[in-house]
């Protein structure tokens, strides 16, 4: 009966998926503007005015530090390694001298 349930619920689902993707479809091809005609007017705009400045994206004129955010990284990677290295020496003291524990508590006994 559980598999009856699951494979029903699949079964809707799937369909639901189906004609979502069927209705986007439909939109996709009845753009009002196609990407064939977007690239040709913008083909034509460079062509009459010139390269626009405008449509450059700021990214392109990042430098390297900016770009893969060396700033940040040098930030996060040293607490990163201080966690790491605390956890592991804390590990190690743990094993080499046991627990610290109360002697009248049973909790690790």
């Amino acid at each position: 009966m559980i598999l009856i349930l699951k494979n029903s619920r699949l079964f809707i689902s799937f369909f639901s998926y189906r004609k979502s993707a069927q209705k986007l479809k439909k939109m996709i091809r009845h753009k009002p503007v196609s990407a064939r005609e977007r690239v040709i007017r913008y083909t034509e705009f460079v062509i009459k005015y010139g390269p626009f400045d405008n449509f450059n994206t700021a990214g392109s004129e990042l430098n390297i530090f900016q770009y893969f955010l060396v700033d940040v990284l040098l930030m996060i990677v040293p607490f990163g390694l201080l966690i790491i290295s605390e956890s592991c020496i804390t590990r190690i003291l743990f094993i080499l001298f046991g627990f610290f524990e109360n002697p009248h508590s049973t909790f690790f006994r």
